[in-house]
């Protein structure tokens, strides 16, 4: 077989295999950018309360995360692990995180600055989960691979 008749077939082998990382590793790579996302969905909450930030900017930028999480969420959905229970645990902090930034963008559309705060102070223990299980999952994979190694 040429490799222009064979070239499909690999791309389809290629896709296959990349197309569902296990669990946690979609879990450390989505995960520093969740974590970014809902200190970026704080700041902008409070930069918008202050009057720094315009509301156009603040509602783009937090549907974007919301997008942007759900996107994670999603991928995560598809991982094959066989481990779910950090798999599990994730996505119900990126559904909140999503959740929180779609209510956010919903209170700052109503300029209600009470729901805005109450929502924004949420935010730091979602991130920190977040960063607690994308560390969680980074040491099962260094312990696995130190088993491997020994």
């Amino acid at each position: 077989m040429t490799l222009s008749r064979a070239w499909p077939l690999l791309c389809l082998i290629g896709v296959g295999a990349c197309g569902s990382k296990p669990a946690c590793r979609q879990i450390e790579s989505k995960g520093k950018s969740a974590v970014s996302w809902a200190s970026t969905a704080e700041m902008i909450a409070q930069r918008w309360d202050a009057g720094d930030v315009p509301t156009f900017y603040a509602r783009h930028t937090l549907a974007k995360g919301e997008q942007q999480i759900r996107s994670a969420t999603m991928k995560l959905e598809q991982a094959q692990d066989g481990n779910a229970a950090p798999a599990l645990a994730a996505r119900a902090r990126y559904q909140q995180l999503a959740a929180t930034l779609s209510r956010l963008d919903a209170a700052i559309a109503k300029g209600d600055r009470s729901e805005i705060a109450g929502l924004a102070a949420g935010l730091p223990v979602i991130g920190k989960q977040l960063g607690a299980l994308r560390d969680q999952c980074r040491a099962q994979d260094q312990a696995r691979s130190g088993k491997r190694a020994s």
